[in-house]
């Protein structure tokens, strides 16, 4: 039966890591919650068979030198009337911790993603139906792929360059650039709507 509904990890010794294996059931779940204190904490794939339809929230956080990883998280991939709105906040409290979210697919649903602190913030992958994103971490940090079916809104405000490799969206695109990291876009996919950068607000190059 679906009885993991969430799912909490928490390190706080730099010579103790912990390590979580392949999820395949996540039906029930809806929240993912893991916090890297000295210790790394990584996470296998998760709703390999049973996707995580209901997911709405995922906090990472990673401090005094640790490393948060998760590998794939598969999240609303049926459409239907009650497809899901989740929410990402990932947190690399200290310049020499890394929070990276791996491969989320939440084809359906919708993805809200706050990155800050002032170490480095990244993904694999994000897929979604709509796609909003508030980075501002203080080191260098890389989206791989971001995909979205509608529309794509990004407040990018690092210290540091932030890189997305590849941005893929159905509709519409507005990115807002400030502060002195500034932004670098690999490759825009054919297909794209309206698209919008503003960099007035940047001392980045």
């Amino acid at each position: 039966s679906n009885l993991l509904d969430s799912i909490t990890v928490t390190t706080s010794n730099a010579s103790a890591s912990a390590t979580i294996g392949t999820i395949v059931d996540t039906d029930a779940l809806t929240s993912i919650v893991l916090n890297a204190d000295g210790g790394d904490i990584t996470v296998g794939n998760m709703g390999t068979s049973g996707s995580a339809e209901g997911l709405t929230t995922i906090t990472a956080t990673a401090d005094n030198g640790a490393t948060t990883t998760l590998n794939t998280v598969t999240g609303d991939t049926t459409n239907s009337t009650t497809d899901v709105a989740t929410t990402i906040t990932a947190t690399a409290t200290t310049a020499s911790s890394t929070v990276a979210l791996g491969t989320i697919t939440n084809t359906y649903g919708t993805v809200t993603a706050t990155s800050s602190g002032a170490g480095v913030v990244g993904a694999t992958n994000i897929t979604a139906e709509d796609i909003n994103l508030t980075h501002s971490a203080g080191t260098a940090s890389t989206y791989g792929t971001l995909e979205s079916s509608d529309d794509f809104v990004s407040n990018i405000s690092g210290a540091k360059l932030t890189t997305i490799t590849t941005l893929t969206v159905a509709d519409d695109t507005t990115i807002t650039v400030t502060g002195a990291g500034g932004l670098t876009i690999g490759t825009v996919t054919d297909g794209i709507g309206d698209f919008t950068l503003d960099g007035s607000g940047s001392s980045g190059v």
